[in-house]
């Protein structure tokens, strides 16, 4: 069904359906988990809905860095020489 070169999206299951959520575990270090824990309490939110939020808001800066960049280089190749040095 897919080809070696083909990108496979991680947000679709076994059968090819594309998902809405997906699960994400992660050790993190205690006093972090307090932090989110305090916010939840402090919020009246749940613990992941704090986490959600702030990769959210991550999420949302990367885009627009993202975006930022693809609008200053948008027709201009690198500032790099063909043997990789900088033309600086």
């Amino acid at each position: 069904m897919s080809h070696d070169n083909e990108f496979i999206d991680p947000s679709f299951s076994k059968d090819g359906r594309r998902k809405e959520t997906a699960e994400l575990r992660q050790q993190v270090p205690i006093d972090l988990l307090q932090i989110y824990d305090a916010v939840s309490l402090a919020r009246g939110k749940e613990r992941f809905e704090v986490v959600l939020e702030v990769l959210q808001k991550a999420a949302s800066q990367w885009m627009h860095e993202a975006t930022l960049i693809h609008r200053v280089t948008r027709g201009n190749p690198a500032n790099v020489d063909s043997d990789g040095g900088d033309r600086a």
